[in-house]
């Protein structure tokens, strides 16, 4: 989105996937940053991991594995 926050339902739209599909991509690799799984010690967001999961799905239905890069 155009307010610097991550959104993976505008940021990788369904028609990038396609697009990557369609070019031959089968693999991806996804940045993932600690501190948006972390908020503070032990305080884990469930809705960011929810988000990642569900991209991590739209890729798998397109054929398309994904390496989850934890940072």
């Amino acid at each position: 989105s155009d307010d610097g926050e991550f959104d993976p339902e505008t940021s990788l739209t369904d028609k990038d996937i396609d697009d990557l599909a369609n070019w031959g991509m089968n693999f991806v690799r996804l940045g993932v940053m600690w501190e948006a799984v972390e908020r503070k010690p032990g305080v884990f967001d469930y809705n960011y991991l929810d988000k990642i999961d569900n991209l991590i799905t739209r890729l798998g239905k397109k054929g398309i594995y994904t390496m989850v890069d934890g940072h």
